[in-house]
C-alpha cells in the first residue's frame, strides 16, 4: 500500500523502498544537456543525468500526482491519501454568465471535468480539482475560463482567477471578452508595462 500525503504545493510518498526508487525512477526524465553539463562541471560527480521530479525521500509537486495515481493502478497497488489542503471553497457549475453568455453542454462539460475531479483507486479517492484544457481554435475557451472561475465560491472573500496567455492576440481578445461575461470592475490585466487592477 502506499501512503501519500498530499498538501497544496506538494505530496510526499510513503511506500517500501523498492516500491519508491521504482516509482521515482519512473518519474525521471534524461536532461537534453547532461553530457555538456556534466563535461564542463556544472553538475556533481556521479550526476546520473536525469531530471528526478520525485526527492529519494519522497517529495514530489501536487501536480504530479496523477502519474503517481497511475503507477499505482498500472500495478494495483493501493493508495491511502491524507488530505492536509485546506479547501475553503464550494463548486456550483455556473449556467449563465453576465451579457448573457451561456456557456454550451461541451462547455458545462469541461468544466465539471476539471471542478469535480477525483483521483486515486476504488477504495480511496482524492477530490483533485485540476486539469489541462485541450480545445479546437473557435471552441470558447475564453467562455470555459470564465465559466469556471464564475462556478467557484471562497468563503468570505472573492474568488481570484490568473489566466496567463503567450500571444498578444488571446491577451487583446480576452480582455474584450471577459469583462463582459464577469463584470468590468472584476476583471485586471497586466501586459508588460501596462497594468489595470481590478476593484
Amino acid at each position: 500500500m502506499l501512503k501519500i500525503a498530499v498538501n497544496n504545493n506538494q505530496c510526499v510518498l510513503d511506500a517500501n523502498l523498492r516500491t519508491m526508487i521504482a516509482i521515482r525512477e519512473s518519474m525521471k526524465l534524461k536532461h537534453p544537456n547532461a553530457y555538456y553539463l556534466r563535461v564542463k562541471g556544472y553538475m556533481q560527480p556521479g550526476w546520473d543525468g536525469c531530471i528526478h521530479y520525485m526527492t529519494e525521500s519522497g517529495k514530489f509537486d501536487t501536480g504530479l500526482l496523477p502519474m503517481v495515481v497511475a503507477y499505482a493502478k498500472e500495478r494495483e497497488l493501493d493508495i491511502k491519501f491524507t488530505d492536509n489542503r485546506n479547501f475553503k471553497f464550494t463548486v456550483e457549475i455556473a449556467k449563465y454568465l453576465q451579457g448573457g453568455y451561456e456557456p454550451r453542454g461541451y462547455q458545462k462539460e469541461a468544466v465539471e471535468s476539471v471542478l469535480e475531479n477525483y483521483i486515486g483507486t476504488k477504495h480511496h479517492k482524492l477530490y483533485f480539482p485540476q486539469g489541462i484544457l485541450f480545445a479546437a481554435t473557435n471552441a470558447g475557451k475564453t467562455i470555459i475560463a470564465a465559466t469556471t472561475h464564475a462556478s467557484v465560491k471562497i468563503k468570505g472573500r472573492e474568488t481570484r482567477t490568473v489566466l496567463l496567455l503567450n500571444q498578444s492576440d488571446l491577451f487583446v481578445d480576452a480582455c474584450r471578452d471577459i469583462p463582459k461575461m464577469l463584470g468590468a470592475d472584476e476583471v485586471g490585466w497586466i501586459q508588460g508595462t501596462r497594468v489595470k487592477w481590478a476593484n
